[in-house]
């Protein structure tokens, strides 16, 4: 958490994303049925969301970026099961 946040009431979303950011995280693969605090506040700092409509399409993407780019991203689906043909 920055300084300047200190003192300062964070929602549970807003405090993962920043976590989530902290660590490096700028893209996220998955498919985004409903409204996630999370979601929304990684969006608003700059995380790219890319959206996918199977959790298999999913989990090749995040598979051949990870690959590629070496750098943390966040993969997140409904069930894994589909997308863990790909792994």
């Amino acid at each position: 958490m920055k300084r300047e946040d200190m003192g300062v009431r964070l929602s549970g979303g807003t405090a993962v994303a920043r976590a989530l950011v902290d660590n490096g995280v700028t893209h996220m693969f998955g498919i985004h049925g409903y409204i996630n605090n999370v979601l929304e506040e990684a969006c608003r700092l700059g995380v790219t969301n890319i959206h996918f409509r199977h959790e298999q399409s999913t989990g090749f993407a995040a598979d051949a970026y990870l690959r590629s780019r070496r750098e943390p991203l966040l993969v997140r689906c409904r069930r894994l099961t589909n997308s863990s043909y790909s792994f």
